[in-house]
């Protein structure tokens, strides 16, 4: 629904990323960050401190990592839009047509 509401306001598709792909395109080394290291990476990029939120016992809650994968998908195209990332389009290819062979009766 989000992508329908997407293209109707817009005009053109939304884009589209895998968790894994984004993480690719984010991290600092060859090793692949872990959910729980995103909010640290985000920050280093933006140059701020991750704003964790916490909760009543001072715990840091779960929804700080769902605000740092957002922040991160929002990188992400930064990166894609500033050419610092690559991406490949993938084309879907259509398919062919199966040939329907009649038999003469």
């Amino acid at each position: 629904m989000v992508c329908l509401l997407s293209y109707d306001f817009l005009g053109k598709p939304p884009e589209l990323f895998n968790v894994l792909t984004v993480r690719h395109g984010i991290k600092n080394d060859k090793i692949l960050p872990k959910k729980e290291d995103i909010p640290e990476l985000v920050a280093k990029h933006l140059g701020i401190t991750f704003p964790y939120q916490k909760g009543k016992k001072g715990k840091i809650i779960e929804e700080n990592y769902d605000m740092a994968d957002s922040m991160a998908v929002a990188l992400y195209y930064c990166f894609i839009l500033s050419g610092k990332i690559t991406r490949k389009i993938s084309r879907i290819k259509p398919k062919k047509k199966k040939k329907v062979v009649k038999l003469d009766e």
